[in-house]
C-alpha cells in the first residue's frame, strides 16, 4: 500500500480526533476542500475505519490505564490515614496507660506515708484497666506496622508499568501507514 500524503494524513488525525461516534468524512471534505467522495476514497485506501478502530482501542486502554493509577493512588491514600489513626490512638493509649500508672503509684505513696491502708479493689481496678489499655494500645501499634507492611505492597504495585501488548496482528495497522 502507497503512503498516504501528508495532508490525507492530518485528514486522518482530525478524523480519529472527532471521537467515536461523531467521525464524518463529510466535516473532513469541508476541512480539506475536497468532496465527500474523495475523503470516503481517502478512507477506504489508506483503512481509515481500521486505524481508527486501533487509535480507540488505545485510547481506552490508556484511559483504563489512568482510572486504575486513580484508584491504586485513592487507596493508598487511605492506609496511610488509617496508619495514622491507628499511631495516634496507640500514643493516646500508652499516655493513658502511663497517667493510671502514675496514678495508682501516687495513691499507694500517699497512703503508705499517711500509714493508710492500700485499697486494694483501687489498685486491682486501676491494674486492670492500665493492663487493658496497654493492650489496645500493643494491638494498635501491631495495626500500624501491619498497615505499614501492606503500604509498602501497594507502592510496589504502583511501581509497576502495566502495559497490555495487542497480539492481533490482522487489526494491527500502524497509524503513519
Amino acid at each position: 500500500m502507497k503512503h498516504e500524503s501528508a495532508d490525507q494524513y492530518k485528514a486522518l488525525q482530525e478524523y480519529m480526533h472527532m471521537g467515536a461516534g461523531k467521525r464524518s468524512y463529510e466535516a473532513i471534505a469541508k476541512m480539506y476542500g475536497v468532496t465527500t467522495e474523495t475523503a470516503k476514497e481517502w478512507g477506504k485506501k489508506y483503512c481509515w475505519e481500521k486505524r481508527t478502530a486501533q487509535w480507540d482501542k488505545e485510547r481506552v486502554a490508556l484511559a483504563w490505564q489512568s482510572a486504575d493509577k486513580l484508584r491504586e493512588q485513592k487507596h493508598k491514600q487511605s492506609i496511610m490515614e488509617f496508619r495514622d489513626a491507628s499511631e495516634r490512638q496507640a500514643r493516646m493509649m500508652m499516655e493513658i496507660s502511663e497517667d493510671l500508672l502514675s496514678v495508682l503509684t501516687k495513691r499507694v505513696k500517699d497512703a503508705q506515708d499517711r500509714g493508710e491502708e492500700v485499697p486494694l479493689p483501687l489498685v486491682s481496678g486501676l491494674l486492670r484497666a492500665t493492663a487493658n489499655i496497654t493492650e489496645q494500645s500493643r494491638q494498635a501499634w501491631a495495626s500500624s506496622l501491619g498497615v505499614e507492611d501492606m503500604l509498602q505492597l501497594v507502592e510496589q504495585e504502583l511501581e509497576r508499568v502495566h502495559v497490555e501488548e495487542v497480539d492481533d496482528d490482522d487489526d494491527f495497522i500502524l497509524l503513519d501507514e
